[in-house]
């Protein structure tokens, strides 16, 4: 072999292995980072030693995510890849004759650029009002949030919701003009409007405040004042400005939920400073050279935290002339009204994550807390608040017997008879004197499945269930679907409910708009007898959801 021909093959393969180990040798370098800045979100970490069969079983899944989301120079790559993708540009394709960008991001008029990321709550389908709530799920997102309020309500606490408007919304005369809406009703229009007709939940609509304060977006800034506006041009986000407006107007709702606790105040204008850095719209494109430019409030009046500290995706802030203590929950629009809302609350716990029962149990455990915000982007609408097996049932219980289309009540001699609609799984059946069912499960995993239940689709219903147990142990209910990919019984299609020794009550929602005809009841995880006492499902109706609230 010619001395060239052996120098090229071994340079490709020199380059070759470069290419393999060099992401291998990065990952043992370089520290696990918390937030991809390109991606705009929270990347896995390590997962812990796994301490029960559940976790081993996981574990493998929870390595692999870590090890996809951590890999060396992976920043490297994603800026490296969104820099070709604009260098080569991208493709349109057609939707019923409109034209519909494919790319992450859309230039829009006047130098405008906004965000249409599909996987980040596709603002582009927002604006055009094509992600749209189905009138299944619009119930479901309705119950949820009135469950929520009622449950906060019952530990004494005061509940505010509002979505930040998507900059499309705001500024939609810089949006491109082959973007086009399709009807006048968007998914924030349907979830506020049913949260005021069937509900007791507070709710902040910020779109009138914003689409007013636009005049005003000039006295904010210092310099260029022709470029002033309320959100950045290359970044997806409001920027101090628009939170200033924004901050006064949830101020003076819950100035009226606590009337004389707080005092509204928009900041002098001499607080503004006008500063740059690089917008996730910018990021995204890989264009460091884009920067947002406008007005910034980096600390409060009262309260002492940071510019630093108010970057952390949790953390507490404490003023002395506060009289509330608030729990907020939010993404990344929040950050920008932190300096004012730490200012308002004699203490202000920031928690950049989705709100969750188990989280204000631990915020409790620490002091009172006064009020609940929550946030969420107007993008990730249509939102349905995902609350797993948290148990409202003081709520549930209120509601449940005004229900009336019931659907199904279980029949204990059918089931001792072994009849064809129950079929039992590690347990004998017999028949109580009070004509409850007496289950006597002969190993750790007894399960009764209950065929030919008349479900619907797109229906939502409520299970009802009471039982008595000799353990302390768990109730797990799986439910089937109508897609036949998907095996019964699934673990992922199944919620698990903690049982006490004794007289037991569980109202179950069963709020999948695609539920097949069966049901497995597994009445514990230990041998024993359970005595199923009652067992009805009933069709939600929501016509007495605002009379009960």
């Amino acid at each position: 072999m010619k001395t060239s021909q052996k120098f090229t093959s071994l340079s490709i393969i020199s380059l070759f292995l470069i290419a393999i180990f060099t992401p291998l040798i990065g990952s043992v370098i370089e520290e696990d980072t918390t937030i991809s800045y390109t991606e705009k979100r929270k990347l896995a970490q390590f997962p812990p030693p796994p301490a029960n069969r559940q976790m081993l079983e996981n574990y493998p899944q929870e390595f692999e995510r870590y090890f996809n989301d951590q890999f060396g120079l992976r920043e490297f790559f994603l800026k490296s890849f969104s820099k070709a993708k604009m260098f080569i540009g991208d493709t349109e394709i057609s939707d019923a004759g409109n034209k519909v960008p494919t790319k992450n991001t859309v230039e829009g008029k006047e130098g405008w650029f906004f965000l249409n990321r599909v996987w980040d709550g596709d603002p582009i389908s927002d604006y055009r009002n094509i992600s749209l709530y189905s009138e299944v799920d619009l119930l479901r997102a309705t119950l949820l949030f009135a469950a929520r309020n009622d449950w906060l309500k019952k530990h004494g606490i005061r509940y505010l919701l509002f979505f930040a408007p998507n900059k499309h919304t705001i500024y939609s005369e810089y949006m491109p003009d082959y973007i086009v809406k399709q009807g006048n009703i968007s998914s924030m229009d349907q979830l506020y409007d049913s949260l005021s007709h069937l509900t007791s939940v507070e709710f902040v609509d910020l779109r009138d405040t914003l689409l007013a304060g636009k005049k005003e977006a000039h006295l904010y800034w210092k310099e260029q004042k022709e470029e002033a506006a309320l959100y950045y041009k290359t970044d997806s986000h409001w920027n101090a400005a628009g939170a200033d407006l924004v901050q006064y107007e949830i101020a003076g709702r819950i100035e009226k939920m606590f009337p004389g606790l707080i005092t509204p105040a928009k900041r002098p204008l001499d607080d503004f400073t006008m500063s740059r850095f690089t917008g996730d719209i910018s990021l995204i494109m890989g264009r460091d050279d884009n920067a947002a430019y406008g007005p910034s409030i980096f600390t409060g009046r009262c309260s002492k935290t940071t510019q630093e500290e108010f970057r952390e995706r949790r953390h507490t802030t404490t003023c002395e002339t506060g009289k509330l203590n608030s729990l907020i929950f939010h993404d990344s629009f929040y950050p920008a009204l932190k300096p004012f809302f730490a200012d308002y609350f004699a203490t202000t716990t920031f928690l950049w994550e989705s709100m969750s029962r188990q989280a204000v149990l631990e915020q409790l455990k620490k002091g009172k807390i006064d009020l609940v915000i929550e946030e969420r982007a107007e993008r990730f609408l249509p939102f349905t608040p995902k609350i797993g097996s948290e148990r409202y049932d003081s709520f549930w219980a209120r509601h449940f017997p005004l229900w009336e289309k019931l659907i199904f009540s279980l029949d204990v001699k059918q089931a001792v008879n072994n009849a064809k609609r129950y079929r039992g799984h590690n347990v004998q059946l017999a028949e109580d004197s009070d004509g409850s069912l007496v289950i006597r499960a002969t190993t750790n995993e007894p399960g009764l499945s209950i065929d030919d239940i008349p479900f619907q689709k797109n229906k939502l219903y409520m299970l009802q269930v009471e039982m008595e147990s000799e353990k302390n142990s768990q109730l797990r209910i799986f439910y089937s679907s109508l897609d036949p990919s998907i095996e019964f019984p699934n673990e992922k299609y199944s919620e698990i409910y903690p049982i006490r020794k004794g007289s037991n009550v569980f109202y179950i929602p069963l709020f999948s708009a695609n539920l097949g005809n069966r049901l497995r009841v597994d009445p514990g995880k230990k041998t024993g007898l359970y005595h199923l006492k009652k067992f009805e499902i009933k069709e939600v109706d929501s016509s007495s959801l605002k009379e009960i609230e």
